[in-house]
């Protein structure tokens, strides 16, 4: 009966250390929420900003893609233009493959 008593004591203090534990952790992630509030606000806005903005230039594409396509178009800027070319990228296609001669257009940052 002893032995049953202790083992029961010894789980009720473990469980009691586990419950302060979480409770310190709580603490600190309400504690970390409240000093970087801001942080989170900020980048919270420019994540809907930057889907906005890759919105708008998805529209832009789908609209005048195909301006860049046209002979006569590519024929300007190979002749005016640098010898990269700058491609938007279609809906749905991944950043990561490109052609060898495109360069990547980003937008630029504001001051």
């Amino acid at each position: 009966m002893k032995r049953e008593q202790l083992r029961l004591s010894e789980k009720l203090d473990m469980i009691s250390r586990e419950t302060d534990s979480l409770a310190g952790v709580l603490q600190l992630r309400d504690q970390v929420q409240r000093e970087h509030q801001d942080e989170f606000k900020e980048i919270v806005e420019v994540s809907r900003s930057l889907q906005e903005w890759r919105s708008t230039i998805t529209a832009v594409y789908s609209d005048a893609g195909h301006l860049f396509e046209s002979e006569p178009i590519r024929e300007l800027i190979d002749r005016f233009g640098p010898q990269q070319t700058y491609a938007a990228e279609p809906p749905g296609r991944s950043e990561g493959r490109m052609r060898p001669n495109q360069k990547r257009v980003r937008p630029r940052r504001q001051r």
